[in-house]
């Protein structure tokens, strides 16, 4: 990451590292990677930096949420099949099993 960020002219520098205690932002060495990148563009500048660091800054929505299974419940439900057929059976028990659950409510 340093080397990343030692392109950066010395007043960018500051200025990223003031930005980042104030939003409490770490960077990443693939956010160091970025604004290097930024910089070898063209110079960048505090209003560039700071709408970087706020990106950074926001929520990031989860894609997806891995879970596990014992090796015995795969081997005995999912042995064969592909992963999109395995998502799209346990889909189809959540459902009816929510439903069931919410008829007897």
């Amino acid at each position: 990451m340093a080397v990343d960020l030692s392109y950066l002219s010395k007043g960018i520098q500051e200025y990223l590292y003031q930005q980042c205690e104030e939003l409490e932002v770490s960077l990443k060495p693939s956010d160091a990677k970025a604004i290097h990148l930024m910089n070898r563009e063209n110079e960048p500048n505090e209003d560039r930096i700071l709408s970087y660091l706020l990106y950074l800054k926001q929520p990031k929505e989860r894609q997806y949420q891995s879970i596990k299974l014992s090796q015995n419940i795969y081997q005995k439900f999912f042995d064969k099949e592909s992963k999109e057929e395995i998502e799209k059976i346990v889909e189809n028990a959540l459902e009816m099993y929510f439903d069931e659950k919410a008829q007897v409510l």
